[in-house]
C-alpha cells in the first residue's frame, strides 16, 4: 500500500450502501470529467477504494439534519478507503480537498461524513522536509525541559507597529510566555499582492528581478481574488530596509546565486 493513504470515515449511508460507498470513492478520485469521443479508464490506477467496512447499525434517521434526496434505511458505517497519493502529490491543501473537500461531502447517499484518520505511508512522508526543530529542538532552543511550552498570539495584534508589538511581546515573555507571533500580517494592508511561489530571476548587482508563480489580491486587510504573472524587481538592500513583518514560515538557504553563479 505504498502508493495509498489510508482514510478512516464515519458515514451514515441512505438507501444501498455499496451503491452510496461506490459513488464516496468516485467523487474523491475519479468522477470529475470524461473527453468526448474517447473510451479510457483511469479507474485502475488512480480511484480510491473502500479495503474495509464495519456496518454498526441502522438509524432511525440521520444523526444531523442534513438535507438530502435519497430514501431508503439509514445505516452507521465505519469505512477504510485506500487512495492513491498521486492525485494530489505532497500537497496538503490538495490532499484536503480530495479526502473532505466538496466531492466528498457532497457524495449522493452519504450525507454525513466524519473524517477520522489518515495513514501516511513512509513513501509519502518522504516527500516532505517535516518539522525544521520539532519539539526536543525547540526545548533545546528555549532551554525548557521539565515544564510546558507557552505559546501564543499577543493582544492586540492588529493595527501595532512592529516597535508597539515588540514591546507588547517583551513584556509577555517576561511574564512566561515562550513565543510570541504575530498572526495578522495581512489586515493592515490597504492595496496589495500576496505572492506565493517562485519561478526564478535575475540579480545585477544588488538590483533583483524575480518571479511568482501566483498569488492574490489584498484589498482592506482582506485575500480577494487569484493573480498570475507575476514579477517583483528592487533594490536588494532598500527592500530589507523596508521589511515591516517576518511571518513563522522563513526560511535561509546557504546556496543562491542565479544562472550567472552571482
Amino acid at each position: 500500500m505504498a502508493d495509498y493513504l489510508t482514510l478512516d470515515y464515519y458515514l451514515e449511508c441512505v438507501g444501498d450502501i455499496e451503491t452510496a460507498l461506490a459513488h464516496f470513492c468516485s467523487e474523491q478520485s475519479t468522477a470529475q470529467w470524461k473527453r468526448v469521443g474517447y473510451d479510457e479508464d483511469f479507474r485502475p490506477q488512480y480511484a480510491a477504494k473502500v479495503i474495509s467496512l464495519t456496518v454498526e447499525g441502522e438509524l432511525p434517521a440521520l444523526s444531523y439534519p442534513v438535507q438530502h434526496f435519497e430514501s431508503g434505511p439509514v445505516h452507521a458505517c465505519r469505512v477504510t478507503i485506500a487512495h492513491p497519493h498521486c492525485n494530489f502529490g505532497p500537497k496538503l491543501p490538495n490532499l484536503l480537498s480530495a479526502v473532505c473537500g466538496e466531492g466528498v461531502f457532497f457524495t449522493p447517499g452519504v450525507p454525513v461524513v466524519k473524517l477520522l484518520d489518515i495513514g501516511f505511508p513512509d513513501s509519502y512522508l518522504a516527500a516532505f522536509d517535516g518539522p525544521k526543530f520539532g519539539i526536543d529542538g525547540i526545548r533545546d532552543l528555549l532551554q525548557a525541559y521539565d515544564r510546558p511550552i507557552f505559546f501564543g498570539v499577543v493582544k492586540p495584534n492588529i493595527g501595532l507597529s512592529p516597535a508597539n508589538f515588540a514591546e507588547i511581546a517583551y513584556q509577555s515573555w517576561l511574564g512566561g510566555l515562550d513565543i510570541a507571533k504575530d498572526d495578522e500580517m495581512l489586515a493592515d494592508v490597504k492595496d496589495g499582492l500576496y505572492l506565493c511561489g517562485e519561478k526564478g530571476g535575475t540579480t545585477v548587482g544588488d538590483v533583483f528581478s524575480f518571479g511568482a508563480e501566483y498569488g492574490f489580491k489584498i484589498k482592506n486587510g482582506k485575500q480577494t481574488h487569484m493573480v498570475r504573472d507575476l514579477n517583483m524587481s528592487g533594490n536588494l538592500m532598500k527592500t530589507l530596509k523596508n521589511i515591516k513583518r517576518i511571518g513563522p514560515e522563513l526560511k535561509f538557504s546557504e546556496i543562491g546565486a542565479c544562472g550567472k553563479g552571482q
